[in-house]
């Protein structure tokens, strides 16, 4: 058992030691003794891996690669693309040593949460233009009537808002704007979203998501008041980037 726990350590230059256990690594990490370009293999397992995809030295050096990834120049067009791609990192637990929980995300700071509500609500504003040409169509062609066609707009229109929220948030954890601007949303015990839940994240976003600049600046744990009455929290997205994890 101790054997599935040790590594063998190789540097950038080049240089090999080991075998190290877990818990060692964790202290040459924290002490950058190793860092995101190490790579790692486990005594029983001839294969080399980046220290950094190993989830018990994840938390730790993630951030040296996102900030090596966000320096990196790159074009508007890059940076754009970049932020688009951002991969979400799944939940993993890793024994005794440590268990990933939403505690172990930065929370999502009110710029992007506002830019990204921007974005989303010009996506479903877009969608209601499809809607109401839709609808002016129908009415149109008479099957829709001046007495229902409002009526069957708006029902459209709620279908439509609620739909985007819940669907993407249950499927995907975030929805475009969420996506775009590298946040998403977790649940606060770290285990799955399921629908119920997401309806009524969304219920009380439409209730109370004006005030969330007001209400994450008074809430003691930083989350808005529809975070909180869903045991949910908006956080930042971690920087993935296969090539260089891989």
């Amino acid at each position: 058992m101790a054997n599935e726990r040790s590594y063998i350590v190789k540097l950038e230059t080049g240089e090999e030691f080991g075998p190290v256990e877990q818990e060692v690594l964790v202290r040459y990490a924290e002490t950058g003794r190793i860092n995101y370009k190490t790579q790692l293999r486990s005594v029983l397992v001839p294969r080399w891996e980046k220290a950094v995809s190993m989830p018990f030295l994840k938390e730790i050096l993630q951030p040296q690669l996102e900030q090596a990834l966000l320096s990196e120049k790159r074009s508007i067009l890059g940076r754009i693309w970049q932020r688009m791609t951002l991969k979400i990192d799944a939940p993993a637990a890793t024994g005794s040593l440590i268990q990933v929980k939403a505690e172990n995300f930065e929370r999502a700071k009110m710029m992007p949460r506002i830019l990204a509500a921007l974005l989303d609500l010009l996506l479903i504003f877009a969608g209601g233009v499809l809607l109401t040409a839709f609808c002016y169509v129908l009415l149109k062609i008479n099957i829709l009537t001046t007495h229902n066609a409002a009526y069957i707009l708006l029902l459209l229109c709620y279908i439509w808002f609620m739909g985007y929220y819940i669907l993407l948030i249950t499927l995907n954890v975030q929805t475009p704007g969420q996506k775009f601007w590298g946040i998403f949303l977790v649940r606060t015990s770290g285990e799955k979203f399921y629908f119920s839940r997401v309806f009524w994240y969304t219920i009380f976003m439409l209730l109370f998501g004006f005030f969330t600049p007001l209400h994450t600046k008074i809430s003691p744990s930083g989350r808005s008041w529809q975070e909180i009455l869903t045991g949910t929290k908006m956080v930042k997205t971690k920087l993935s980037d296969n090539k260089k994890i891989r």
